[in-house]
């Protein structure tokens, strides 16, 4: 059997004190959600930690390292709470959710990611009767994964897939 050798160091540079969670790669990219209150100061009743937002770091490769965190976009970040980003680099395409101040009502927004620049944001185009968040997009962009309160689930919150029709379209979400 092959041994391999893993060099686990903690970063940081990117954690906080905060919540620091749902990482992913996009590009040289580690983008990330936190709930660090530098945005804004105010606080969620909730947790008593500040809005999630998202944030990225990028790699140096000359420096082996990743870079301090910092906001990853005012074009994506508000005053309402985003997290749980997922890249499809074939599409180019992001997802993430974003949640009223409550976090009662969730929905997952759609961006493509072009010259350097994030595109304006946009609901997904597939119907959610209730609330919709923490997706995961696959490699190849033509499968959503998200988790939803809709009927047809089994209680609670259920985990549910919907199919890419086309450039534009999704089709119906299957639990």
């Amino acid at each position: 059997s092959t041994q391999h050798i893993i060099n686990i160091r903690s970063l940081y540079n990117i954690n906080s004190k905060y919540s620091d969670y749902a990482p992913a790669i996009m590009e040289e990219q580690l983008i990330f959600s936190s709930t660090r209150p530098e945005k804004s100061k105010r606080l969620n009743k909730r947790t008593a930690q500040g809005y999630s937002n998202l944030y990225k770091a990028v790699f140096d490769p000359n420096k082996d390292t990743w870079t301090d965190a910092m906001l990853l976009s005012e074009e994506l970040n508000s005053r309402k709470p985003e997290g749980v980003f997922t890249y499809s680099p074939v599409t180019r395409e992001a997802f993430f959710m974003k949640c009223s101040e409550n976090n009662q009502d969730c929905r997952i927004l759609a961006t493509k990611y072009q010259n350097g620049s994030w595109q304006a944001t946009q609901k997904v185009t597939f119907n959610v009767d209730g609330s919709a968040g923490h997706p995961s997009v696959s490699q190849d962009g033509q499968t959503l994964f998200f988790v939803s309160d809709m009927p047809g689930g089994y209680g609670g919150k259920d985990i549910w897939k919907v199919e890419r029709v086309d450039d534009y379209m999704w089709g119906l979400p299957a639990n």
